[in-house]
């Protein structure tokens, strides 16, 4: 966290829900449990919904892809509903899956009650939540700014203007993320920069206009790039340890990091102490431990480890051969 006001403030967040929306959706197309040329026919409730809309009408069919567009880009509420009901069933299933995810990401201020950020008594997130889950997004989905990104497009034919509620992109070093505004919420905005060498994400909630929350948005972000800088210790898929293990194989167990070992810093700032601890969880699985990265004595991250090779309990007798290859060696 580089700068931060009131964090952990509840808000309403308005269409800033379509994060946590369009994280569902990327994780079920990625899992192929939906593909971008299916066709999903609109439900009158879909079609019911108001504000940002593309003015879906009950029955009306529409590609997955264009109506992820119209839900990355305009911020759709109809959309948004369509793609949830074609994923979940209902809405209502669909967001018990964002609420599910909430909690797997860890963000304890944050509870759904829809799927649009139309006011809802107790739908509600905070500025950090936010952040966290544009992060997620970003890292896990990263085809998702093909779609945040665009400032225009169209769908039906050809015959319906999308214009990205987020002006900002229109620099080419901001990613999206989403807009939002109700008059409860007030202007609200997720969004990225970047450059080659580091990418900051801020999140804002509760401006009084447009003009303001991208002044502000656009200060945070160019705060954050000129300040800081990105050190990379160890690089993803580096090998951490290799040890001897009798009880698996294969019998020498190299251990890799899924992702890489990064250090932010104030520009003129280096580093002092950077201390590594592995803790294996034994667990014969994708993740079978992680390694503490300490900067300076503070715990700063927490990455998974992974084996190079698919590990298997040995049975009695190859283990009793590996111990006597052992002296024989």
């Amino acid at each position: 966290m580089l700068y931060q006001k009131n964090p952990n403030e509840l808000k309403a967040p308005a269409s800033m829900t379509k994060i946590m929306t369009l994280i569902i959706i990327m994780e079920e197309l990625k899992e192929n449990r939906l593909n971008l040329d299916e066709i999903v026919t609109t439900s009158e409730h879909a079609a019911s919904m108001g504000g940002s809309q593309i003015y879906l009408e009950k029955n009306e069919q529409m590609s997955v892809e264009d109506l992820l567009k119209s839900v990355a880009i305009v911020s759709a509420n109809d959309g948004a509903v369509a793609l949830a009901e074609k994923i979940a069933g209902t809405e209502t299933v669909f967001v018990k899956m964002m609420n599910d995810k909430a909690k797997e990401l860890g963000l304890s201020n944050t509870v759904f009650k829809n799927v649009t950020g139309l006011p809802d008594d107790g739908h509600y997130s905070t500025t950090m939540d936010m952040a966290l889950m544009g992060r997620h997004l970003l890292i896990n989905y990263p085809e998702i700014t093909e779609y945040i990104n665009t400032y225009e497009d169209y769908i039906r034919n050809n015959e319906f203007w999308l214009v990205n509620t987020n002006k900002l992109i229109r620099n080419e070093n901001i990613d999206g993320i989403k807009t939002g505004w109700t008059e409860e919420a007030g202007y609200c905005l997720t969004a990225s920069m970047f450059n080659d060498k580091i990418r900051v994400i801020g999140s804002l909630m509760g401006n009084s206009s447009s003009k303001i929350r991208n002044n502000e948005m656009l200060t945070l972000l160019n705060y954050g790039v000129a300040n800081y800088k990105v050190i990379q210790e160890i690089s993803k898929d580096t090998v951490v340890r290799s040890e001897t293990d009798f009880y698996h194989s294969p019998k020498i167990i190299n251990y890799k990091i899924k992702r890489d070992v990064n250090f932010i810093l104030r520009k003129n700032e280096n580093i002092d102490s950077v201390e590594y601890e592995i803790k294996l969880n034994h667990v014969l699985d994708d993740v079978i431990g992680e390694l503490y990265v300490y900067l300076d004595g503070n715990l700063t991250d927490k990455i998974e480890l992974y084996s190079t090779e698919k590990i298997e309990k040995n049975n009695f007798l190859q283990f009793f051969k590996n111990i006597l290859l052992q002296f024989v060696n």
